[in-house]
């Protein structure tokens, strides 16, 4: 942008005086604020001459306020001075008086430009001088943002901060809903459409007075695209998008732009059938497609009235469409006295009484309904929402946020297969009523409505196979049935109170802590892995997630695991998933304020497993266990100071130098005070060398000799012979995962193995032999070992095989192989030895946990990767994650979710990382069996290049094994002895989604292309039965509210007449015969 002034030279100005043109107001005009939305500010008018033309914060006052031209030249008059205008004066801007040639003209695309100069300028907001910040001046037009203006009819401030409110707009008249259209673009016209809890159907908009129509979808608002022709469309917030508070408009029930008052929303054709789209036409209280109101719930779930509904509850009033209420568009005029309350005076002469007695509708006992009376919350984790049951009956199941009310709860009979009756109508129950397209209702109760619910998490019906679950409509939030992916949206949970009370109670990060036995709660090292007691410490598995106050999970920090109850009967307790079996009762209201209980049986109390192990379970409460007593604690329990003026530390442990207590060698050992508590204690041994000289004197008369004389002793020691390195022994990477590091030997004998980031090169690599109990052999230097030089330190070297230690590999831990109770880990606890491997006390610390790996672990946990679709074209099938940790893999319908995806290498051998299970991968549980699980991506989860072998997955543990299907099992997978002939060993990696050319195609794009039976043709031209393809904008099949020839043969219900073009109705444009009434599919006037 340049950086000057315009210069304009008026010479003869003065012989142009306003009284030459026409300058008094125009009674038609519309003042405006002149909005600069870069800036956040408006126009201002200065008071006083001589003063720059400035933006300000808006303000309602006529200072901000304008006279503006649309499309076409003309003055810029100020409202407060109404004889002056914007003029352009030597190239600088001033508000004076109008000047018939210094015109201003405002474009649509929000440019003002100058008759006064060319149109290479335009009006914008300051320059690179900080003074003129907000000044307002013409500069070269670079199009930018503070260049672009808009025009309001009202403060712009007044409508961005107004105080909103989530709504629903409503037709009571057509029982439709103000739907949001689907995208930004001039062509995306909102729809009235059915009312329902997608975020298309709910609106922001000011609690009161005018404003933006915002919908909760993608925050666009209901915007005018040209007011002439009453064109609106979803788009930007903007001074065009401002509608009229409804309560304000002439009947009370109207949608009116501020751009004219005269026009109002409804169809664009009102007599239209199958006619969803809106416009502005002109107001008409006739038409009934122009009656909207507000309402703060969905309109589904607000009580019905009137001949066909009965009363409303009371204090509520029925308004003239028979809806129940309590505000004056209910109470008032139109309002059914005899359904509610009115506030009309009445004057009754006759009183007539009318009995009505109606009989319960008795629920079929065919089946024992031996369920507890307690209600249960039927709770889907992926949408965090849970199934509610509307108030009309026959409608469907919907998803909404989890409350108290009895449209929330469920009673199950015959658990886990039986009814699922409404506790707000125990003559409703959930229904599949269309086994085709999923169609679930809540309605009267049957012998048909049987549900199963799986320990996966997944609920069948009797009427369908086990293909078949049920899921979520994501248009929509109501539950149907469909295909069985055991994905996301049809994991459900039950839980017998609102789930919100736990998953979103508030939580702290604590330690809990045994002070009886001087303990802490440790988790388990992986899924399904026993908790267990052990020394308290700083690492993430002695460490808790847990509610300030009630009941709630106990969540590890380690790996986000919960305690969660396997079995009450036994009293099972492991690391889980955060359900409903994983709410622990808060401790302070247990039996004794000291037990860590279930509410699936609050007599049973956690504490030992055995007697001779650190594992936890659920026993029988007993307040003389000490394994029973827990407390919380928020900051670690042992971490007690010590020393002069502090005190002692507790029985048993050391008083570091720091003036800490603790038990390990960083406590007991260098700088441990003595004074304050135990600490190792020190062995001098003392060598005394005696050297005796023995004299012999001869006496002779004149001679004297002295002979002395040298005894030897030799020692001889037998040297220990090296083991013998199995010849069979493949090198190792011996790899930490906590981290990320792999142990390397040094070229220099006698030093500890060191730690760094994992390498290519032999010094990396060690062989185990024997595997799993055996040496460690350096595989640089084959006559090295490793040798715990230092028992006491827990000292390991690399130093010569003579002196080697045996080890022991087992689940992850490195022990010494004749003393259980020390495993290698990173470091003694002394900061300056973090370099190398030590043996320490087991704590089952997170860098005491171990890898072995066949390979670099970087070459496969740094590869490059795709995301892919793994494809069996023979099949027609895709491999799929487990829906939960230890789950196999299966193979099952492609989709575009994320269970169908996978992370895989460019190149080379790799992990198959699930997209859905996050950091987890397809691991080899047992080679032998072929076990294949979803679990952490280790050396067991690395799979050979798929185009290595030829179209199978193998592992480079046994790649004479391919993926397949389980044996006697239809979609579980296993690795089984390869086989070509077998299909459902054939797989391809496919960067696409790998049914997109196997899709079926239909409707006006495809040669109006009809889709098997039972289907429907989505919009956008592709054939299923979801509401997805047989709701909005469907085309043909078996469309929901459709009918004749074109969907599916479908006839209209309650003697409803089918129009030509397929919809059903009573009125002559669906029951004449010259409008084209199709006769078969319903009624047709003769």
């Amino acid at each position: 942008m340049k950086n000057h002034f315009l210069l304009f030279t008026v010479n003869v100005f003065f012989n142009y005086l306003i009284d030459s043109v026409n300058t008094s107001s125009n009674s038609d005009a519309v003042a405006k604020y002149v909005y600069n939305p870069y800036n956040n500010k408006c126009l201002v008018a200065p008071t006083g001459s001589n003063k720059s033309v400035i933006v300000k914060d808006c303000e309602n006052n006529s200072k901000f306020k304008w006279y503006v031209p649309e499309e076409s030249e003309g003055f810029f008059r100020s409202v407060a001075y109404d004889s002056k205008c914007l003029n352009l004066v030597e190239g600088l801007l001033e508000v004076s008086t109008c000047q018939e040639d210094n015109l201003m003209s405002f474009t649509s695309d929000g440019y003002i430009y100058s008759s006064s100069i060319s149109d290479e300028s335009c009006l914008g907001v300051g320059n690179d001088d900080q003074e003129n910040i907000d000044t307002v001046l013409f500069k070269d037009c670079d199009m930018i943002e503070d260049q672009i203006w808009e025009l309001w009819d009202k403060n712009p401030s007044d409508i961005y901060n107004a105080e909103t409110q989530e709504v629903w707009i409503y037709n009571e008249v057509l029982n439709k809903c103000l739907y949001a259209g689907l995208n930004s673009n001039s062509n995306s016209k909102p729809t009235i459409a059915d009312c329902d809890n997608s975020n298309r159907a709910k609106w922001e908009i000011p609690v009161s007075g005018d404003g933006f129509f915002k919908s909760k979808n993608k925050r666009l608002c209901l915007t005018v695209y040209n007011i002439n022709t009453g064109v609106v469309n979803m788009g930007e917030c903007n001074g065009n998008s401002i509608i009229l508070d409804i309560n304000s408009t002439y009947n009370k029930e109207s949608i009116i732009s501020s751009k004219d008052n005269e026009k109002c929303l409804g169809l664009i054709e009102s007599n239209a059938s199958g006619e969803t789209r809106l416009n502005l036409n002109i107001c008409n209280s006739s038409k009934d497609d122009q009656h909207w109101k507000i309402y703060k719930v969905n309109p589904n779930d607000v009580s019905r009235c009137g001949p066909n509904h009965g009363k409303c509850p009371s204090g509520q009033c029925c308004n003239k469409n028979g809806f129940c209420g309590t505000t004056t568009d209910f109470c008032e005029e139109g309002c059914q006295q005899s359904y509610g309350k009115c506030n009309v005076k009445t004057t009754t002469t006759t009183t007539t009484t009318t009995t009505i007695t109606t009989s319960r509708v008795v629920v079929p006992t065919d089946i024992s309904d031996d369920y507890d009376n307690t209600p249960k919350w039927i709770y889907n984790s992926f949408y965090d929402k849970c199934l509610y049951g509307q108030l009309s009956i026959n409608k469907p199941p919907i998803l909404k946020d989890c409350q108290d009310t009895v449209r929330f709860q469920w009673l199950i009979t015959s658990y886990f297969k039986g009814r699922i009756i409404s506790k707000a109508n125990e003559n409703r129950c959930l229904k599949l009523v269309n086994s085709d397209n999923g169609e679930m209702q809540v309605g009267t109760c049957s012998n048909n409505d049987i549900f199963e619910y799986s320990y996966e998490g997944l609920f069948y019906s009797n009427s369908l196979s086990d293909d078949y679950c049920m899921g979520v409509d994501e248009e929509d939030n109501s539950a149907y049935f469909k295909e069985c992916d055991m994905i996301e949206d049809q994991i459900w949970s039950i839980w017998d109170r609102n789930p919100y009370e736990i998953v979103k109670a508030e939580s702290h990060n604590v330690w809990i802590f045994n002070k009886k036995l001087n303990k802490c709660l440790i988790t388990g090292s992986y899924f399904n892995d026993k908790p267990i007691i052990g020394d308290c410490n700083d690492t993430n598995r002695s460490k808790w997630n847990i509610p300030v106050s009630g009941d709630g999970f106990f969540k590890s920090l380690y790996k986000n695991n919960c305690l969660n109850v396997n079995n009450i009967k036994t009293g099972e307790i492991t690391m889980g998933n955060c359900d409903s079996n994983a709410i622990i009762i808060d401790i302070t209201t247990s039996h004794n304020g000291e037990s860590i209980t279930s509410p699936l049986d609050k007599m049973k109390c956690l504490g030992y497993d055995s007697s001779n192990n650190s594992k936890l379970k659920l026993n029988k409460c007993n307040g003389n266990n000490d394994d029973q007593h827990w407390e919380i604690r928020t900051s670690n329990p042992v971490s007690l100071k010590c020393g002069s003026g502090i005190g002692n530390c507790p029985s048993g442990q050391c008083c570091s130098k720091n003036g800490y207590c603790g038990t390990t060698n960083a406590y007991c050992g260098t700088g441990c005070q003595s004074k304050f508590g135990k600490c190792n204690q020190t062995t001098t041994t003392t060598v005394t060398t005696t050297t005796t000289k023995k004299t012999t004197t001869t006496t002779r008369t004149t001679t004297t000799t002295t002979t002395t004389t040298t005894t030897t002793t030799t020692t001889t020691t037998t040297k220990k012979s090296a083991p013998t390195l199995d010849s069979k022994a493949t090198p190792k990477w011996i790899y930490n995962p906590s981290a990320n590091i792999c142990l390397y030997a040094l070229s220099t004998i006698d030093k500890k193995p060191r730690i760094n980031e994992c390498g290519n090169g032999s010094n990396y690599q060690w062989y185990l032999s024997p595997y799993p109990n055996g040496y460690i052999y350096s595989a640089a230097y084959k006559d090295r070992c490793f040798n715990l030089m230092d028992p006491a330190g827990g000292k390991i070297k690399v130093s010569s095989c003579t002196e080697a230690s045996t080890y022991e590999f087992n689940n992850g831990f490195m022990y010494l192989d004749n003393d259980k109770s020390k495993c290698m880990g990173i470091g003694d606890n002394d900061p300056t030895n973090n370099n190398g491997a030590y043996l320490r006390n087991c704590n089952n610390d997170a860098d005491q946990k171990w890898e072995i790996w066949d390979r670099n672990p970087n070459s496969v946990k740094k590869a490059e990767v795709r995301k892919v679709w793994i494809y069996n074209k023979v099949l027609n099938k895709c491999l799929l994650s487990g829906t939960q940790e230890t789950y196999r893999p299966i193979m099952g319908n492609c989709s575009e979710n994320d269970r169908a995806k996978w992370e895989v290498p460019v190149s080379g051998d790799g992990f198959i990382k699930s997209l859905y299970l996050k950091n987890h991968c397809i691991r080899v549980g047992n080679i032998n069996k072929g076990t294949i699980t979803m679990k952490e991506c280790d050396n067991e989860a690395v799979f050979t290049d798929i185009n290595k072998t030829n179209g199978s997955i193998r592992s480079p543990l046994n790649n004479k094994k391919c993926i397949g299907l389980l044996e006697n099992d239809k979609s579980k997978l296993n690795l089984n002895n390869c086989d070509e002939n077998l299909s459902d060993q054939h797989w391809m990696i496919s960067e696409v989604y790998p049914l997109a050319y196997n899709k079926v195609r239909c409707g006006k794009n495809f040669n109006n292309s009809l889709c098997p039976e039972n289907h429907c043709c989505s919009e956008s031209g592709y054939c299923g039965i979801s509401n997805a393809y047989c709701g909005n904008g469907c085309q043909s099949g078996k469309c929901i509210s459709r009918c004749g020839a074109t969907f599916a043969s479908q006839s209209c219900a309650n003697n409803y007449c089918c129009s030509k073009y397929g919809w059903c109705g009573t009125d002559s444009a669906y029951c004449s015969a010259s409008s084209g009434c199709q006769t078969g599919f319903g009624k047709c006037d003769k």
